[in-house]
């Protein structure tokens, strides 16, 4: 079973909610199998890494923070 295997975006939320997941893992981990499987694939155009590995460890600060992002 991979990781992805049991994923829901709103299960996947809530563990960010809940700190049980990073949303900067999260990312990683899409990115990670984007990678793995798109010279194969070719499935994407352009994938924006930097940005989204940004907007994640903001998403992480809010969190840690006490807020709901």
């Amino acid at each position: 079973m991979g990781a992805f295997d049991d994923d829901t975006a709103a299960r996947v939320a809530a563990d960010v909610r809940s700190g049980t997941r990073s949303a900067t893992d999260v990312a990683q981990e899409h990115l990670d199998r984007i990678a793995a499987g798109d010279e194969e694939i070719h499935a994407y155009n352009t994938v924006l890494a930097d940005e989204a590995l940004a907007r994640a460890v903001e998403i992480d600060e809010r969190v840690a923070a006490g807020e709901d992002p």
